[in-house]
């Protein structure tokens, strides 16, 4: 199982302009949602951002995103998909994030491999969370199953690492990029901790 991760601390726009077009099988991330997290305009910084992943995935993107912005999301980026996380057991809680999918490769059918469009995973607990908007691995491993034929993930807003906890665990290489050095640091820790409970499970 190839279980090889890369962290690079760096700003998400001018590392995506540096990549080649289609680098990676498949990008999953969650950007920042909130205007204060932005210096400048949101959407002229998410838009940017936007372009550049879909420049960069070869096959499909996963872009997790906040239920307030939906409405634009829609009708500006125009997913080939949108699932939902529900943030409880149920599918179908009050509080919920869409999951906007975006199908790069025309070859490379979502439909077939999506096998869900309702995600009912619960969110981690406050106390629990290395980061402020750490979201589960349950759920980044869930939608990289859904494309496990994929050798690699891209996440250039990494926060504190799921994703690249979620591809060690189904065994996809991965690259995570984060301009915080604390997020660099919390990313490194949980991949220790994964590589312990790993040797632990093995042993």
């Amino acid at each position: 199982m190839n279980e090889a991760v890369e962290i690079v601390n760096a700003d998400a726009r001018p590392f995506l302009r540096e990549l080649d077009t289609g680098s990676f099988d498949i990008v999953l991330t969650s950007p920042p949602f909130r205007e204060e997290d932005i210096e400048g305009d949101y959407w002229e910084f998410y838009d940017a951002i936007h372009h550049e992943i879909l420049r960069v995935t070869a096959k499909a993107a996963f872009i997790i995103q906040s239920a307030t912005h939906l409405n634009t999301l829609i009708t500006q980026y125009q997913p080939d998909r949108t699932l939902i996380w529900g943030k409880k057991v149920s599918q179908y809680p009050y509080r919920y994030n869409p999951i906007l999918c975006f199908q790069v490769d025309g070859e490379y059918s979502l439909e077939k491999r999506i096998w869900t469009d309702a995600i009912g995973i619960p969110s981690v607990p406050p106390g629990q969370k290395m980061h402020k908007y750490q979201d589960p691995v349950t759920l980044y491993r869930t939608i990289l199953e859904m494309v496990s034929d994929c050798k690699n993930v891209l996440d250039p807003f990494m926060g504190s690492g799921t994703t690249l906890v979620a591809a060690r665990q189904v065994g996809m290489t991965a690259l995570g990029v984060d301009h915080d050095e604390d997020c660099i640091e919390m990313a490194k820790t949980r991949l220790r901790q994964e590589t312990l409970r790993n040797s632990l499970i093995q042993g």
